[in-house]
């Protein structure tokens, strides 16, 4: 008896089917689909089939960091409240960073420091990278307390960062990683076209791909920003 397919695959095979349905809308493109692998999908045309491959822009280093980032949250607003505060904290950390991941035993001591720290501040107070050092805390760079009157509540952020130079070198890398299984594919198309995702998360900016334009093994690269529907096509043979 087959195995049932895993409800992440089910997921991702539904994330994939929305993405090329609002591809094929942007496009203009009157095919039909067939939904498989190697190819993710055939477009079907009157005059032949083309191949297209799926791939979301993702940084997944940001992705796996997100749970840590969510139980910090939940373990801090725990020592707030242990503690009796009525504030609201916001937590800075350096630009795309992935405290957690290389520290993921930090998550329970750091959430303790910052409970310590808004204990002993006088709202609102705003403590700097240099406060921070001194004080020991390792990994944020900033912290804000304020006064909350709601009870106490923890949130987290990330410092700006060069989203464009983050996001043609995501671009680059996806598209040279699905050329490796370019021969892979096992059914038989004219073309192959590769839809690289954007725009749906913080793990997706969709900013720095504008004005790429890329050398491929794929016939055509498109772009979709599926936050604001734009559909942009970086390479064409």
């Amino acid at each position: 008896m087959a195995s049932r397919p895993s409800k992440n695959l089910l997921l991702q095979k539904a994330t994939e089917r929305r993405h090329i349905e609002l591809f094929l809308e942007l496009a203009g493109l009157p095919a039909r689909t067939e939904f498989g692998d190697r190819p993710d999908c055939v477009l079907v045309f009157p005059g032949g089939r083309i191949g297209l491959e799926h791939r979301e822009l993702c940084d997944q280093r940001l992705l796996a960091h997100g749970p840590h980032l969510q139980r910090f949250r939940e373990s801090a607003r725990g020592e707030l409240e242990a503690r009796g505060l009525d504030v609201r904290v916001q937590v800075q950390f350096p630009a795309l960073s992935t405290y957690f991941l290389e520290h993921p035993r930090r998550v329970a001591p750091l959430a303790r420091e910052i409970a310590d720290l808004a204990a002993a501040a006088v709202a609102p107070a705003v403590v700097g990278e240099d406060g921070l050092r001194a004080l020991g805390i390792e990994g944020p760079v900033r912290v804000v307390v304020q006064r909350s009157g709601e009870g106490p509540s923890v949130q987290t952020q990330s410092g700006p960062a060069d989203f464009e130079a983050e996001g043609a070198h995501r671009l680059f890398e996806a598209v040279r990683s699905k050329e490796a299984k370019l021969s892979a594919y096992a059914c038989e198309v004219s073309r192959v076209w590769l839809l690289l995702v954007t725009g749906e998360s913080a793990a997706q900016p969709a900013a720095g791909i504008e004005n790429l334009h890329i050398e491929s093994r794929f016939d055509r690269v498109f772009v979709l920003d599926a936050r604001d529907r734009r559909l942009l096509c970086v390479a064409a043979g």
